[in-house]
């Protein structure tokens, strides 16, 4: 999560993350998309669907340093709390 520290939300209808084109709609929902000099809309979708095709938004989660990983989850859950 720490590459989209400081992105703003990005929806379909919103798009504010530093790509060309619309990663929401890409993939599949909002989020806070990085973009940037990767190319990549992001590191971690929780918004894909499950699956094991890379081609496919899945959702997914990258870690690692030097070498990525990924992680193909079929669920996740996401709690936020105020600071």
């Amino acid at each position: 999560m720490a590459l989209s520290l400081n992105m703003g939300f990005s929806t379909f209808d919103h798009d504010v993350d530093t790509t060309s084109y619309n990663c929401a709609s890409i993939s599949g929902g909002g989020w806070w998309y990085e973009g940037g000099n990767s190319g990549w809309c992001y590191h971690a979708n929780l918004n894909g669907i499950y699956g094991d095709q890379r081609d496919q938004p899945a959702i997914i989660w990258y870690i690692g340093s030097g070498l990525q990983y990924e992680y193909l989850v079929k669920r996740v859950e996401m709690k936020i709390r105020p600071t």
